[in-house]
């Protein structure tokens, strides 16, 4: 399955989500997080969604999915401006992800408690230079969850007043592991209204249908 929540910052979000079905029985997602405020990031996010929603619903594997992308944004942007993003297919029969980054905070897979491995970008953010070559990872769930993340989460401060890190994020989802993934998203929710967000803040999940969170 695969669920997201969004925190703006203010009234117009930069970052967004999206994912759908394919039509071989897939799921495809996309996050991204925008450069920039105000109206032109807002136009920006319009635009960086549709056309990762349109090369996604191509059937192309993740990284070329980002290229396709890229090259057209690099085309049509705003000289300055990129986008930081993530795209994947689910394959629920299986419990497979495969993802790409462009320039995102890195992926999280949880496989246990405060067990957490990373996925680090595969590529420079969407819009910056053009004919980039993107990779791939794969995951086998089996019982796993995947978080990505944009770095309004990340750079959350801590009482200290250092950002919290990728450290901190860990254990702030560590924190809200419920048995559900509707729960977990809820008590996340929850505990971002409580403190004081310095950007936009996106959490996509993909989690194993199969399997309980351990």
């Amino acid at each position: 399955a695969v669920n997201a929540i969004n925190r703006p910052a203010r009234e117009i979000s930069g970052d967004f989500y999206d994912f759908f079905d394919l039509p071989d029985g897939r799921i495809g997602f996309a996050i991204g997080d925008v450069s920039g405020k105000g109206m032109d990031a807002a136009l920006l996010m319009v635009r960086a969604s549709s056309l990762l929603r349109f090369f996604g619903k191509s059937l192309l594997k993740p990284s070329i999915w980002l290229a396709r992308a890229n090259d057209e944004m690099c085309q049509t942007v705003q000289r300055g401006m990129f986008v930081c993003a993530v795209v994947g297919v689910y394959q629920p029969d299986d419990g497979t992800v495969e993802l790409a980054s462009a320039g995102f905070p890195p992926v999280l897979v949880r496989s246990g408690a405060n067990d957490y491995q990373e996925i680090g970008a595969h590529g420079p953010p969407l819009g910056v230079l053009d004919h980039i070559q993107y990779e791939s990872s794969r995951v086998c769930l089996a019982g796993r969850s995947i978080y990505c993340y944009s770095d309004g989460l990340s750079d959350i401060r801590e009482s200290t007043g250092e950002v919290q890190g990728t450290a901190g994020v860990c254990a702030l989802l560590e924190s809200v592991q419920k048995a559900s993934m509707q729960a977990r998203l809820r008590a996340l929710s929850w505990r971002l209204k409580q403190k004081k967000l310095p950007d936009d803040t996106t959490v996509l999940m993909i989690d194993d249908a199969n399997s309980e969170p351990r």
